[in-house]
């Protein structure tokens, strides 16, 4: 599992970068990485909110885009954008799940949860992206 962070300063908020390996360990990686990130900058409350939304929008790259995954976290102004950068290009929609289906609503959780969500073309792929108001104690 190969792991990279850069810190650094984005449009005067602060990022968190994230280079994560290939298959289900760097889940968990994501979603420790993310947590402790948070609780440096000091973001308590909501902390339970992104890390489900982040393992959310990790599970789909890793179980749907072949090549390296990459989170990016920034904060600023008491908003807080997280993206996943995958090698699929192919946008994602919300899935309708049935009741006995075991996948298919990562996506809805991000739509109810997230203030905004959406995605966007990047060079070899797309990035997946969600915001949400924080406090930061």
């Amino acid at each position: 599992m190969r792991e990279t962070v850069s810190l650094g300063h984005s449009t005067g908020g602060v990022h968190c970068g994230i280079a994560l390996g290939p298959g289900l360990p760097s889940l968990r990686q994501a979603r420790d990485r993310t947590r402790g990130q948070l609780a440096a900058w000091g973001i308590v409350e909501q902390a339970d909110t992104v890390v489900l939304l982040v393992n959310e929008l990790v599970t789909n790259a890793l179980c749907h885009a072949p090549g390296p995954v990459r989170l990016n976290l920034f904060l600023e102004n008491g908003i807080l954008h997280c993206e996943v950068l995958d090698g699929h290009r192919t946008r994602p929609r919300p899935g309708r799940a049935d009741v006995q289906d075991e996948s298919g609503r990562g996506l809805r959780l991000v739509e109810a949860l997230a203030g905004r969500w959406g995605s966007h073309p990047v060079d070899e792929g797309k990035a997946v992206w969600f915001e949400l108001s924080v406090s930061v104690q």
